[in-house]
């Protein structure tokens, strides 16, 4: 639950810092932030969250799946996000939040079912 709050507002940071300070437009700003924190957050839950699960594959090998796992969701992410911010008129950083929102519930089943998968007992 820490690194998923964790998470979040350091997007959404970045995205304020990428956006406002760099004049980065928007939707790069997501995508950039975005992709900080999935390389982030791969190391800390690789190391601290599922180091008790019995890991399947080798690092590199878990970094990858989480890595394409993570790049479904910032897909997902982005399209909501340009959906809220371009469509709808809403305030980027809302519109991000509200896009985060959507996209952990898809990350989560995601990295638990194929990033990090349990060995099965034969």
């Amino acid at each position: 639950m820490i690194t998923s709050v964790s998470c979040a507002v350091s997007v959404l940071f970045l995205t304020f810092i990428f956006t406002e300070v760099l004049v980065i437009d928007h939707v790069l700003s997501v995508f950039f932030s975005i992709e900080i924190t999935i390389i982030w957050a791969f190391f800390v839950l690789d190391n601290k969250v599922f180091d008790q699960r019995i890991k399947k594959y080798s690092m590199l090998n878990r970094f990858l799946r989480y890595q394409f796992v993570s790049l479904s969701g910032l897909v997902l992410n982005v399209s909501l996000f340009s959906l809220f911010f371009i469509w709808l008129n809403l305030f980027y950083l809302i519109s991000e939040f509200i896009a985060m929102i959507f996209t952990a519930g898809f990350n989560l089943y995601m990295v638990r079912n194929f990033a990090w998968v349990k060995k099965s007992i034969n």
